[in-house]
């Protein structure tokens, strides 16, 4: 009896390391399960994955120093929850970096978005931009175009083309366009919620534009092609792509 019991005893811790090398053997062959095995447990203990995650959680997840009140949670397509600027705080901070023509502070931001910031609908031109966009569309279109004092672009006498209808149709619409002609863009980071420049013409030279996107509200800005890289109908012609989309 007392041989019965040891040998039912050496089975089972045999059996047992059986199994465990079964269990061992299987993992080391099939990474792909420890991965995710190890993927679903970082998900249950991050705040990227807690539905109840605020933005001060994710800045400490993430290491994000900025004002939390420039901040959204936004979802990507697996669950992650991530922080990213407010397309109002960057498209205030784009327009105010368009007018000033050099990096804003927030406080400069505010002010100037404030005072010179334009209400109505169409296009509107950015002060020391003007003559020359205007200059383009006269020459270049069937139309006969002039600038309002108020900034926003005007048809004086419409004569009908591709491009001449699909203008009429933005100008008339109830979309807001702004342009400007700068090769740098001002925008806010969002590790550090500082707001820095981006010489964007400088790094790529074929650039047609550069935009920011507010709801039905867009910032377009326009690379100077001092060196004429671009060719000016090629970016008058993307400009019209983009604003169609």
């Amino acid at each position: 009896m007392k041989n019965l019991i040891i040998k039912i005893i050496l089975i089972i811790i045999i059996t047992i390391f059986i199994v465990c090398g079964i269990i061992y053997l299987v993992k080391k062959q099939n990474p792909q399960a420890e991965l995710e095995e190890n993927y679903n447990k970082f998900k249950q203990e991050s705040p990227m994955y807690d539905e109840d995650a605020d933005i001060e959680d994710l800045k400490e997840e993430y290491n994000i120093e900025g004002n939390s009140e420039l901040y959204e949670i936004q979802t990507e397509y697996d669950g992650r929850k991530v922080l990213a600027i407010k397309a109002s705080e960057n498209y205030k901070v784009a327009f105010a970096g368009l007018i000033k023509k050099s990096k804003p502070t927030f406080e400069e931001t505010t002010k100037i978005f404030e005072e010179q910031y334009p209400k109505q609908a169409g296009i509107w031109i950015e002060p020391e931009s003007r003559q020359i966009i205007l200059n383009y569309l006269n020459n270049n279109l069937n139309s006969s175009y002039e600038i309002e004092e108020n900034g926003f672009i005007k048809i004086l006498e419409y004569i009908e083309s591709e491009n001449d209808k699909i203008l009429n149709q933005i100008i008339n619409g109830e979309k807001q366009y702004i342009l400007g002609i700068s090769g740098i863009t001002y925008y806010i980071d969002t590790l550090t919620g500082e707001i820095i420049d981006n010489p964007y013409e400088e790094f790529d030279s074929s650039q047609t534009y550069s935009y920011f996107q507010d709801e039905n509200k867009m910032i377009i800005y326009i690379p100077e092609n001092k060196d004429n890289h671009i060719n000016k109908d090629e970016i008058f012609n993307s400009i019209l792509k983009l604003v169609q989309i």
